[in-house]
Order: C-alpha cells, then structure tokens, then sequence
C-alpha cells in the first residue's frame, strides 16, 4: 500500500530517519528532515527509545545510508 505524501509528512524532505523495533515491530519511517545534522540527532534519540534495535538515516537523493545509531 502506497501512501500520499500528505498523508505519512513528507514534503520533500532529504533524509529519512528509520527504526527496527520502534513503534511497531519491523522497520518504521520515524520522520523526516531537511538537513542531515538533525536526521542524526533524530536517529541517536530513537535510538534509545524502549524496542528500538537500530536506527538509521536515508540519505533519499543518494540512496544511501549515511548514519547508524
């Protein structure tokens, strides 16, 4: 199932920050950022979050992973 991007905050932010294990089992979109220093910092506070196993940022122009947590 494909969401709109009104529907799950997208609004054409660069980086994505995702999670395995927090909120829901699997792997979770967190949010959203426009610049990488604040998806990092995003990352290493869910990171610490109850469940949460791994965190990481998408670098979405580059399709790249640029920090784990």
């Amino acid at each position: 199932m494909t969401l709109s991007p009104e529907r799950i905050g997208d609004r054409g932010q660069r980086y994505v920050v995702m999670a395995e294990g927090y909120p829901k089992k699997g792997e979770n979109k967190i949010a959203y950022c426009t610049l990488e220093p604040v998806a990092w910092r995003c990352a290493n506070a869910t990171k610490r979050a109850p469940g949460c196993t791994k965190a990481w940022v998408l670098d979405r122009e580059e399709d790249r992973i640029t920090h784990i947590a």
